[in-house]
C-alpha cells in the first residue's frame, strides 16, 4: 500500500454510512495511539470505553448509551487497513457478533496492517491521515475530536513541530556548538515526553535556526551536516568488541574519505557526537554525548567513550567500570526498545500501553549462558507483571498460559489489584508478536518455567 492508496482508503469510509463515524473516531484514536506508543496493536477490552464514549459523543444520538458501540468499527473496519485476532491468533472476519462480550470472551486484539504503520512512521502522511479523516466531520466538531482524543487543536495536531527548535544564539557560542547542543536538547526533550526512539524521517526533518539540518545522512554512518566539518553523528548496532580500556570502538572501513577525516575532526576538537543505535529498520534510540577520544588507523577504527568523558577526566580502573556500565544499560535500553516495538508497546498479560510503565523483561537473565538480548528472550510486561515475573508470583508455561502462584490464588482479600491483577490472570493466555520470529523462545519458556515450578514447590513445602 502506498500513501495514495491509503488516504483513498480513509477518504471511502464514509460510503458505508454517511452519518456513522465510528470508524473514523476509531482510527482517529489510534493514530493517537501510535504517535504515543509507536503501534496500534490494542486489545478490544481496552478500546471499548475510550472509543465508545467518543462514538456517544459525536455519534447518532440513541435514547439510552451502548456500552459497546465500539465493537461495531473493531469488527468491520476495512481488512485492507486493519488485521483482527483472537486470543489464539486466528483471524476474526466481520461477519461475527458486534458485541463487547463476545469480543472480550475471545480475547480480540487488532492491529493496521504493517504496510499502513511504515507510511504513518512519516510525519507528513501521518498528519495527511487524519486531516482526512477529519473531514468526516464539519470544521466545529472536527476540533472538538481532535481535543478530546489528543488534547490539542486541529491545526497543532496536524503540524508536525517535533523537529522545530527554538533559536539558541548564545554571545560566544560558534555554529558548531550550537547546534550540537540544540540537537542533544531536543533529542532529551524527546525522551523526557516518552519518545526515546526516533525515526530516520524526524532525524531528517531537524531544523535549527531557521534552517533544516539533517541528524544522519542517507546511507552514511558518519554525518556531518554542512556547514560542519566535524562528525554530528555515528549510526550503528551497539559495540560488542572492548579492548582492556574498556572503551568502545567504531570502525570506520568502506566510509568515503571524507567521513574519516569528519570523524578525526570531532577527536581533534574533542566535540560531542550522537550515536544512533539500531533499534529496527529507520528507528534509533539515539545515545550521548559520545566522545572520540584515540584513532586507530591501522585497524581503520576509533576509540568512543560512550559515557561521554574524556580518558583524562577519569583513573583508568573508574572509567573501565564506567564505560562497561554505560554500554550494559544501552544494550537493556535497546533490547527493551526492540521488545516493545514487537510487542506493540503493550502488557503481554494484561494490555496496558503507557510506555513509561513497560519493560522488555527478559525470560532467561543476562547472567544465564542462553540469556541473550534478543526479542525471543524477552516478554513487555508492565512494571507489575514483570515484578511478578521476577519473584516468581506468576510462571509463564511453555503453551503461553500464565500460571498463578498457589498461594496467590489462595489469598481471597477483596483488594482489586490482588484480584484483577494477579489470582484473575491464573490460566489465561499470554499475548505474543504477531510476527512469529518475534514471539517468545519455547525452550527459554521450558527453562523459566521450571525455575517457577521448583521455587513453587519449595514454598509449598515450606508452609
Amino acid at each position: 500500500m502506498d500513501e495514495t492508496q491509503l488516504l483513498e482508503h480513509l477518504r471511502t469510509l464514509r460510503k458505508a454510512n454517511n452519518t456513522a463515524p465510528h470508524k473514523p473516531l476509531l482510527l482517529l484514536w489510534l493514530l493517537r495511539r501510535f504517535t504515543t506508543t509507536g503501534s496500534t496493536w490494542v486489545r478490544y477490552a481496552d478500546v471499548e470505553k475510550p472509543v465508545g464514549e467518543l462514538i456517544d459523543r459525536y455519534g447518532k444520538p440513541t435514547v439510552k448509551p451502548l456500552p459497546d458501540r465500539a465493537a461495531m468499527p473493531f469488527v468491520h473496519l476495512e481488512r485492507e487497513l486493519w488485521d483482527v485476532r483472537d486470543g489464539a491468533d486466528e483471524p476474526i472476519d466481520t461477519s461475527v457478533p458486534e458485541r463487547g462480550s463476545w469480543l472480550r470472551e475471545r480475547e480480540a486484539h487488532g492491529r493496521l496492517h504493517d504496510s499502513v504503520e511504515h507510511l504513518l512512521r512519516d510525519p507528513e502522511i501521518h498528519a495527511a491521515a487524519q486531516k482526512t479523516l477529519l473531514t468526516h466531520f464539519d470544521p466545529d466538531t472536527a476540533e472538538r475530536v481532535v481535543i478530546d482524543i489528543g488534547g490539542r487543536t486541529p491545526a497543532a495536531s496536524l503540524e508536525y513541530t517535533g523537529t522545530h527548535h527554538p533559536e539558541k544564539r548564545h554571545r560566544g557560542e560558534d555554529f558548531d556548538r550550537r547546534l550540537r547542543t540544540a540537537a542533544m536538547e531536543w533529542l532529551q526533550e524527546l525522551a523526557d515526553q516518552g519518545q526515546e526512539t526516533v525515526t530516520a524521517k524526524q532525524l531528517t526533518e531537524f531544523r535549527f535556526e531557521g534552517q533544516r539540518i539533517p541528524l544522519v545522512g542517507d546511507g552514511r554512518r558518519v554525518w556531518a551536516p554542512p556547514p560542519l566539518d566535524a562528525a554530528l553523528s555515528i549510526r550503528g548496532p551497539v559495540p560488542e568488541s572492548e579492548a582492556d580500556d574498556g572503551l568502545a570502538r567504531f570502525g570506520y572501513d568502506g566510509e568515503e574519505p571524507s567521513a574519516e577525516e569528519a570523524i578525526r575532526r570531532a577527536l581533534e576538537r574533542n566535540a560531542p557526537l550522537v550515536w544512533f543505535v539500531e533499534v529496527d529498520q529507520d528507528l534509533y534510540l539515539p545515545h550521548f554525548p559520545v566522545r572520540v577520544v584515540a584513532d586507530e588507523p591501522a585497524e581503520r577504527r576509533v576509540v568512543l567513550a560512550l559515557s561521554g568523558e574524556s580518558p583524562e577526566e577519569n583513573d583508568s580502573d573508574e572509567r573501565r567500570y564506567g564505560e562497561r556500565l554505560v554500554r550494559s544499560r544501552l544494550h537493556q535500553k535497546v533490547f527493551s526498545a526492540r521488545v516493545l516495538l514487537a510487542y506493540g508497546a503493550a502488557c503481554a498479560v494484561c494490555g496496558l500501553h503507557y510506555p513509561d510503565l513497560l519493560d522488555g523483561a527478559h525470560i532467561l537473565p543476562d547472567g544465564h549462558p542462553d540469556g541473550r538480548p534478543v526479542v525471543p528472550n524477552g516478554i513487555a510486561l508492565c512494571k507489575l507483571h514483570h515484578a511478578a515475573f521476577d519473584r516468581k508470583l506468576i510462571g509463564i508455561r511453555p503453551d503461553l498460559r500464565i500460571e498463578v502462584a498457589p498461594w496467590v490464588r489462595a489469598d481471597r482479600s477483596d483488594n482489586l489489584m490482588a484480584r484483577y491483577g494477579l489470582r484473575d490472570l491464573h490460566d489465561t493466555r499470554l499475548t505474543v508478536p504477531r510476527s512469529p520470529r518475534d514471539r517468545p523462545n519455547r525452550e527459554a519458556l521450558e527453562v523459566r518455567y521450571h525455575e517457577y515450578l521448583r521455587h513453587v514447590g519449595a514454598v509449598e513445602r515450606s508452609r
